[in-house]
């Protein structure tokens, strides 16, 4: 069972490293292994980042729990500071039963860009992410239980 502490994300400081961020969100419950990178996209002559936020599960959450903890973890990764102003975060959830990562950021009111793998990773933009939980890095959320 999942309990998120404090939804509204009481911030601790004001942002996080990619180390720090992969320790809390391996830290959450049912996460057995996490990354928090950056994440590059080259174009001709124009590079852009994301926060890259990949999440190993172990698969007996219920929608409820998974929606909490894609929540967790987008916040953690909106929190990481990569030093570059970020296009976005991608989140990869993978474990049993290919996690719903664009059904869970539906319930929370973010638009989830499907990526390379189904509906099991998906890109929130910086400008949707901005509107939800004010300018990058945001706070850093409280862990959760």
């Amino acid at each position: 069972m999942i309990v998120v502490s404090g939804l509204g994300g009481c911030a601790m400081r004001s942002s996080l490293t990619p180390l720090e961020a992969r320790d809390r969100v391996q830290s959450a419950p049912d996460v057995t292994k996490a990354t928090v990178t950056t994440g590059t996209d080259r174009e001709s002559l124009k590079t852009t980042y994301f926060v890259d936020v990949r999440v190993t599960i172990r698969g007996s959450e219920s929608s409820t729990e998974l929606t909490q903890l894609v929540d967790y973890v987008t916040r953690v990764g909106w929190a990481t500071d990569i030093g570059h102003q970020p296009t976005g975060v991608q989140l990869l959830l993978s474990g049993p039963g290919s996690p719903d990562v664009i059904a869970a950021l539906d319930e929370l009111g973010l638009k989830g860009y499907p990526g390379p793998r189904d509906n099991s990773s998906a890109l929130i933009t910086a400008k949707d992410l901005e509107q939800k939980w004010g300018k990058w890095p945001g706070e850093v959320p409280d862990r959760i239980k």
